[in-house]
């Protein structure tokens, strides 16, 4: 893949996304991630593009927990979905989380589910170019990948 854009900042990573969801005509999204920590970061994305009300979390690559995200007066929130055989979402977005060492998902799990599901588009959002560092940049068709980087972090103390 080559690089076609760099900027700064959580909002920018949000930009990037929104558009890229305007460009593919998206009317339904799949995130998928680590449990816990990808889904704030999935319902962060998921209010950025809120005008696509399709839009549903999968915990580890597995359609067997899938929630869907609802807009509600507080931002994103999320409920259980019953899975159907025709769920197929345009969309699938691949949150950094599953690829982190201390994931137990594989690139095989993940493959299996982008076989089950067929998007049209796979994006992958990540932060500190984990999708590279683990070699799934090789290993997995992505259509587009948006690496957000977090350093350096300061804190300030009295």
């Amino acid at each position: 893949m080559k690089k076609i854009a760099e900027d700064k900042g959580i909002s920018s990573q949000l930009r990037h996304f929104k558009a890229v969801v305007s460009e593919y005509g998206s009317k339904s999204i799949l995130y998928s991630g680590s449990k816990g920590v990808c889904l704030p970061f999935a319902l962060l994305n998921a209010y950025a593009v809120r005008t696509v009300e399709e839009q549903y979390f999968s915990p580890d690559a597995k359609l067997d927990e899938l929630s869907k995200l609802n807009s509600g007066s507080l931002g994103y929130t999320y409920n259980n979905f019953e899975n159907n055989s025709e769920f197929k979402p345009d969309m699938l977005v691949l949150m950094g989380g599953l690829a982190m060492p201390h994931s137990k998902v594989t690139l095989s799990d993940v493959n299996d589910l982008i076989e089950k599901i067929t998007p049209k588009k796979v994006v992958g959002i990540c932060f500190s170019s984990i999708f590279q560092k683990e070699k799934w940049d090789k290993n997995i068709d992505f259509d587009l990948i948006i690496d957000s980087q977090l350093e350096p972090v300061t804190v300030y103390g009295k």
